[in-house]
């Protein structure tokens, strides 16, 4: 979009609040969601929508599968689009992660409201992650129990 030095955040909505290729538009449902990739809560409101705010963070998944990308937009580069994201992988424990997320914030004063979703939807993410780790487990266990019991039972018929 147009990130000029003359132009508002308010003018910038205006342009592309009806027509963008990030907006998603559901019949019976008046709320509109957003695939911006800097859009953290999915809302399309001027608020959280990453193209036109001159500061934006967003949590991807790690390409290699462990630990997650946080990206940023940079204020340096907002003329430079390709330059104007910039990527910090994070794989350590969840504790650690959730840590440098909120230093990060804290350090390069993104705001409050933004800094929150992303921590709420990463713990999301990491209880969804460790409640299905814990039922995979489980599940093995159930049918461990279930073959060496189907093994005595054949045991106990052979011997017979």
């Amino acid at each position: 979009m147009v990130n000029g030095v003359g132009v508002s955040r308010d003018f910038e909505w205006l342009l592309t609040r009806n027509w963008s290729s990030h907006l998603i538009k559901r019949r019976g449902i008046k709320r509109r969601f957003s695939r911006d990739p800097l859009n953290p809560k999915g809302l399309y409101v001027p608020r959280f929508q990453g193209s036109i705010q001159p500061k934006a963070l967003s949590v991807e998944p790690n390409a290699s599968g462990k630990g997650v990308v946080l990206v940023y937009k940079k204020r340096r580069h907002q003329q430079k689009p390709a330059k104007s994201l910039g990527k910090i992988e994070l794989n350590k424990d969840s504790r650690r992660t959730l840590k440098n997320i909120r230093t990060f914030c804290n350090k390069h004063l993104y705001r409050t409201d933004l800094k929150n979703v992303l921590i709420v939807n990463l713990f999301i993410d990491l209880i969804n992650y460790y409640f299905f780790l814990i039922i995979a487990v489980i599940f093995e266990q159930i049918l461990i129990s279930n073959y060496v019991l189907i093994i005595n039972l054949f045991i106990d018929f052979t011997n017979n």
